[in-house]
C-alpha cells in the first residue's frame, strides 16, 4: 500500500476505533526532514494545514512518522511504510 489517501484513510479509521475525540492535531515527519501539521475536524473532512517545513522531494520516500493527538490531549503514533500503516 503506497497510496498515500488510502493510508490517511486507515489511520483516520483507527482514530475512530480508538474513540479519540475530534478535531484531531495531526503532525508528520518525513524520512528527509520535511514536516506537516494538520488539523481535521470529523472523519472524511478536509485536513487544515497549519505549518509545515518542505524538502526537495517531500513526503515521497517512506517512512513517514506521525504523531495523532485529539482534542482530551490521547496521542496514537503512527508510520506510514512502503508496505502499509503501522500503528506504534
Amino acid at each position: 500500500m503506497t497510496d498515500l489517501e488510502a493510508m490517511f484513510e486507515r489511520m483516520f479509521e483507527e482514530c475512530v476505533a480508538r474513540d479519540m475525540k475530534f478535531p484531531l492535531i495531526v503532525c508528520a515527519v518525513a524520512s528527509n526532514g520535511a514536516i506537516q501539521a494538520y488539523k481535521v475536524h470529523a472523519p472524511g473532512r478536509a485536513l487544515w494545514e497549519l505549518a509545515g517545513h518542505s524538502e526537495p522531494d517531500a513526503f515521497m520516500g517512506f517512512p513517514i512518522n506521525l504523531m495523532v493527538v485529539d482534542r482530551t490531549g490521547e496521542a496514537m503514533l503512527v508510520r506510514f511504510e512502503i508496505e502499509g500503516v503501522a500503528f506504534l
